[in-house]
C-alpha cells in the first residue's frame, strides 16, 4: 500500500513531463488488514483531463507511452528468472534490505505506467480520442486479442486438461510464469491453496480455437462501425492497446508479491516478527530499520496503525522524485519531496474530514455495450470458488476483477467493477 501510495504521489507518472497529476489526494489504510480507501478531489480529476488533453494532442502520445510500457513489461520475465536466482539466505542484511529494495523499484517502474490504465486517467483519455462516439460504438474499445487475464486462465485451465495429477510444483511454475495469480498471497502454500479453489470451478473445456470465434466475431462488428465511422480506427486501436497493457504491466507490480515471498521469509527468520505483522504493519523504513538496526515496530505504534494510517501528496509537486538506491531514498516522509504520513487519531481525524462522494447514481464507463437485468452479487477481492454462481441471473459487483474470480466471471450476467 506505501508503495502505491509513493508511486501516485512521489514518484509521478512515467513519460508525463508533469508528472504529478494528484495535488489533493488521499490514501487511507487501516494497518493489520487489507483495507484501503482513496480520494481524488476535482482538481484532481480536472488535471488529468488537461494531461489527457494534452497526450491526445501529440501524434504519438500516447503511443509513444504504450511503447515505453510495452518495453518495460517485456522486461519482467528476466528480471523476475535474476530476482528469483538470487539466494537469500545467502545475504547478509545489507545485502538482504538492498535485495528487497530492487523488488520495490521493480514494482515502482511498473505502476507508474499502470497508472495510466487507471480510470481517472484513462477515461478522459477515450473521450479526448474518440470524440462523440456513441454508445453503440463502445464495441470499439474491445480488443481483438486475448490480454494476459484470459491468457493465463487458457494455460491454467490446460494444466489441469492435460494432468490428471497436477502437483504443487506445477501450480508454482504457473505462478512463476503469471505471477499476477498471487496477489495479495504471503505464502507459497497459500498461493497453492488458492489456485487449487479456482481449479474445481474450471469451465469444461471446448474443441478448437479458445479466442478464435469470439474475436472473428468481434472483429466483424468493429468493421461495421469503422465502415461508418473510418475516423475512429486509428483512436481505437489506442484505447485497445491501453486496455491489453493494463494486464501486461499489472503482471509487473503485483507480481512483485509472489517473488518477495522466499525474501519476507528469511526476514522472519531472522528477526523473530511473524509474517502477519511484518506484512501488516511495517512500513518501508520499519523494513529498513528492522533489518539494519534491529528495531522493531512497537505495539503502540500497531494499535495506532490499526486505527489508520493516512498518506498525503508532498508539499512540493513540481518535480517528480528518481526512482534510485536506496540510500538515496527519503523512506522516513521527512522531506519536501515525500508524501506526507499521518497515523492514528490524526489520520481518522483528517479522513473524517476529507469531503464525501455524494451518491447521485450508479455512474462509470461502459466497457462491453448492451442491456441485462438481474441480482446485485457482491463479492470480495479475494473471493475465489466462494459463492455458487446462477448464470441466469447473477450480476458481480466488486472492487476490481482478480484472477481468483475467473469462473465467477465467465457464469455471470454481467459485472460492474470499481476499478480495471
Amino acid at each position: 500500500r506505501e508503495l502505491a501510495a509513493r508511486s501516485y504521489l512521489q514518484y509521478g507518472f512515467g513519460g508525463i513531463p508533469q508528472p504529478h497529476l494528484i495535488k489533493d489526494a488521499y490514501l487511507f489504510v487501516k494497518a493489520g488488514s487489507l483495507d484501503m480507501k482513496g480520494y481524488l478531489s476535482n482538481t484532481d480529476h480536472l488535471q488529468a483531463k488537461h494531461v489527457a488533453r494534452d497526450i491526445a494532442a501529440c501524434d504519438d502520445g500516447l503511443r509513444k507511452i504504450l511503447e515505453t510500457a510495452k518495453a518495460v513489461a517485456a522486461q519482467q520475465r528476466e528480471f523476475y528468472a535474476i530476482y528469483s536466482s538470487i539466494d537469500a539466505t545467502k545475504l547478509d542484511n545489507k545485502e538482504l534490505w538492498c535485495h528487497f529494495w530492487d523488488m520495490c523499484l521493480h514494482f515502482l517502474k511498473n505502476y507508474q505506467y499502470y497508472i495510466f490504465s487507471e480510470s481517472f486517467l484513462a477515461d478522459p483519455l477515450t473521450d479526448e480520442l474518440l470524440g462523440e462516439a456513441t454508445i453503440d460504438e463502445g464495441i470499439i474499445l474491445q480488443p481483438t486479442k486475448a490480454d494476459l487475464f484470459q491468457v493465463a486462465a487458457s494455460s491454467f485451465r490446460e494444466l489441469f486438461r492435460q494432468n490428471a495429477d497436477v502437483t504443487d510444483r506445477d501450480i508454482l511454475d504457473h505462478a512463476k510464469r503469471f505471477p499476477f495469480v498471487a496477489y495479495n498471497c504471503f505464502s507459497e502454500s497459500q498461493v497453492i491453496e488458492n489456485l487449487r479453489d479456482a481449479a474445481h470451478s474450471l469451465p469444461p473445456h471446448t474443441e478448437g480455437g479458445e479466442f478464435h470465434d469470439q474475436f472473428e466475431n468481434l472483429l466483424e462488428k468493429q468493421e461495421v462501425v469503422y465502415s461508418k465511422r473510418p475516423d475512429l480506427r486509428i483512436p481505437s486501436k489506442l484505447v485497445q492497446d491501453l486496455s491489453l497493457s493494463r494486464m501486461s504491466i499489472k503482471n509487473g507490480w503485483t507480481g512483485s508479491h509472489f517473488y518477495l515471498i522466499p525474501v519476507f521469509e528469511e526476514i522472519v527468520s531472522r528477526t523473530n516478527v511473524n509474517l502477519e505483522d511484518l506484512n501488516g504493519y511495517y512500513l518501508l523504513g520499519d523494513i529498513h530499520d528492522l533489518l539494519l538496526s534491529g528495531k522493531i515496530v512497537s505495539n503502540r505504534d500497531k494499535l495506532d496503525r490499526e486505527k489508520g494510517v493516512l498518506f498525503r501528496p508532498p508539499s512540493i509537486t513540481t518535480t517528480a522524485v528518481r526512482l534510485e538506491a536506496p540510500k538515496e531514498v527519503d523512506l522516513g516522509f521527512s522531506s519536501e519531496g515525500s508524501p506526507h504520513l499521518y497515523v492514528g487519531a490524526n489520520a481518522q481525524k483528517l479522513f473524517s474530514a476529507m469531503p464525501q462522494v455524494k451518491y447521485t447514481g450508479l455512474q462509470g464507463t461502459v466497457a462491453s455495450p448492451g442491456t441485462v437485468t438481474g441480482r446485485a452479487r457482491i463479492i470480495g477481492t479475494n473471493d475465489g470458488n466462494k459463492y455458487k454462481i446462477d448464470e441466469s441471473q447473477d450480476i458481480l459487483v466488486c472492487y476490481m476483477a482478480q484472477p481468483q474470480q475467473y469462473s465467477m466471471i465467465q457464469k455471470c450476467k454481467g459485472i460492474v467493477t470499481e476499478e480495471g
